[in-house]
């Protein structure tokens, strides 16, 4: 188990106020937890692994004696108030920690203790307001933390993946903040009032149940992953304006909605998940950045209109999802002509496009080269005249051009290499 704190004859007995004990159900010498602490205690400093002291080092980690099964490992020499961070994450560390008191690490910055055994209710946790980096997701911690007060010096709060819960909708959001990960967890509440501050990075509160109107969000210049899929977050977005930073943004399965036809797409932009949405507007304007390494552009089910071929298309197409969206037959050749044109430039070895579901199906036919409708040959060099042409010659490189052959799923079939 993990007892941070022993009882007063121990303290005593080791001549400072606290003392950490953790236990591992590690192997011998995988076992490596960190500690920092001020240059005044080195040289004092031991963990004691089963009765035997070795020095620590403040910000280098400590390799388990060789002693396999249960450890016990006790940290000596250096008070709980003093230490600035502890990194035990990716160990058998286990255990209860509801009584780890953080607020007793008064000079704490820094707490990791994911990817552990670890469990425990931690509603009732004061974080130190020292705290910048707290980190504790994968784990079976619970509780609910609706009533945590993030400290202004919060930087990074990662509660993912775990049991916890509580209404978040009052929390205010330390201007320090970069990455905050709560999802996959039960915190809900009403987040639309929520200013993102102007360092935030990295927002994902995905499969929760948060709500709002986020309409109003004003997105940070430095924000690079927005992660909202699966919530009940709701606002008219087309006044959004991506930051020049963002990466990825996944609003899928939500009820956002607006005519997105305005949006320009950042060169940085690497995913975009809009799928099961209510957006709307012709989106043949955008630009579909070319320097991505890899550009998930999900957009089905949704009101969207292609009215002509798009203005660019990325040569690092991965995938493009545009099914579902009850799209005329003009506006399915439309993005199928996007692709066309732009084949040679493609890098990914196996990208895929699916136009079909509502979709009307392509114009033409979906057919091998045949003189007529479909085809022309040109001096032996085979034409596609339609839509439906232009699928299998994606599918099947007809003049052997060498590009990246395409999967394309269409109203009517799947056409592919």
């Amino acid at each position: 188990m993990l007892t941070p704190f022993e009882h007063s004859n121990h303290i005593a007995k080791y001549s400072i106020p606290e003392k950490l004990e953790l236990w591992t159900t590690l192997a011998a010498g995988n076992f490596a937890p960190r500690v920092d602490f001020p240059a005044a205690y080195s040289g004092r400093v031991y963990w004691e692994f089963n009765g035997i002291l070795y020095p620590a080092t403040s910000g280098a980690a400590i390799s388990a004696p060789a002693v396999g099964g249960m450890q016990r490992a006790v940290l000596k020499g250096v008070p709980l108030s003093d230490l600035t961070r502890l990194d035990a994450n990716s160990t058998g560390l286990v255990g209860d920690i509801t009584n780890l008191r953080p607020d007793r690490f008064r000079a704490m910055q820094n707490l990791s203790l994911h990817l552990t055994s670890v469990s425990g209710d931690i509603s009732g946790w004061v974080l130190p307001s020292s705290m910048q980096y707290l980190r504790i997701y994968s784990t079976s911690v619970s509780g609910d933390i609706s009533g945590w007060v993030l400290p202004s010096t919060m930087r990074s709060l990662y509660l993912h993946s775990t049991s916890v819960s509580g209404d978040i909708s009052g929390w205010v959001l330390p201007s320090t903040m970069q990455y905050l990960s709560l999802n996959s967890t039960s915190v809900s509440g009403d987040i639309s009032g929520w200013v993102l501050p102007s360092t935030m990075q990295n927002l994902s509160l995905n499969s929760t149940s948060v709500s709002g109107d986020i309409s109003g969000w004003v997105l940070p210049s430095t924000m690079q992953n927005l992660s909202l899929y699966s919530t009940s977050v709701s606002g008219d977005i087309s006044g959004w304006v991506l930051p020049s930073t963002m990466q990825n943004l996944y609003l899928h399965s939500t009820s956002v909605s607006g005519d997105i036809s305005g949006w320009v797409l950042p060169s940085t932009m690497r995913s975009l998940y809009l799928h099961s949405t209510s957006v709307s507007g012709d989106i043949s304007g955008w630009v579909l950045p070319s320097s991505m390494q890899n550009l998930y552009l999900r957009i089905y089910s949704t009101s969207v209109r292609v009215l002509a071929p798009f203005a660019g298309v990325g040569s690092n197409m991965k995938e493009f999802q545009i099914q579902n969206c009850s799209l005329p037959v003009g506006d399915v050749d439309n993005v199928i002509y996007s692709i066309w044109n732009a084949r040679a430039g493609f890098t990914y070895t196996t990208p895929a496009l699916n136009v079909g579901g509502t979709n009307a199906a392509p114009a033409g036919n979906v057919t091998a080269p045949i003189e007529g409708a479909d085809w022309h040959d040109d001096n032996g060099t085979w034409i596609p005249l339609t839509a439906g042409a232009m699928i299998w010659d994606l599918a099947k490189d007809v003049n052997s051009e060498s590009f990246k052959k395409w999967t394309i799923t269409y109203n009517g079939g799947v056409a592919s290499p």
